[in-house]
């Protein structure tokens, strides 16, 4: 049973140093460990989309506006990538099935984007948002 147990040990180790957990010959650079999301407020307005980054102490933040044609949609984090120096956001907004009888007005989606970071940030930061049919980059910024 030891040699099991010191077995399964060592292939752990040994798969968590190819995919950069451990070790290795250089600095394994930033690593995205969280994201949180959160619709900030929702209303009638016009057709917006804009996105403002910042960054610090290891989290970058994502502060936006997406629209929808209607009340009956919520905006929602579809995606949050971490490669080669980049982290791409991708904002979409959705309709909500648990509501009826929603505002028939282009509705505004506020929202506030979290990526928490281990060993560094990113170089760069892309948000796109996915709404009213297509995909747009609302912001490219470097960090």
């Amino acid at each position: 049973m030891r040699r099991r147990t010191v077995l399964a040990a060592a292939s752990t180790l040994l798969t968590a140093g190819c995919l950069g957990a451990g070790g290795g010959d250089g600095p394994s650079g930033p690593g995205l460990v969280d994201t949180d999301f959160e619709l900030v407020d929702a209303g009638c307005g016009v057709e917006r989309e804009s996105a403002s980054v910042s960054a610090s102490d290891g989290v970058v933040t994502v502060a936006g506006t997406t629209t929808a044609p209607n009340g009956c949609y919520t905006a929602e984090l579809a995606d949050a990538t971490d490669a080669d120096g980049e982290l791409r956001v991708v904002v979409a907004a959705v309709e909500r099935e648990d509501v009826q009888g929603c505002a028939q007005c282009i509705t505004e989606l506020d929202y506030e984007a979290t990526a928490t970071f281990d060993g560094g940030l990113p170089e760069r930061v892309v948000v796109v948002h996915r709404s009213r049919g297509g995909e747009r980059e609302v912001a490219s910024v470097a960090l």
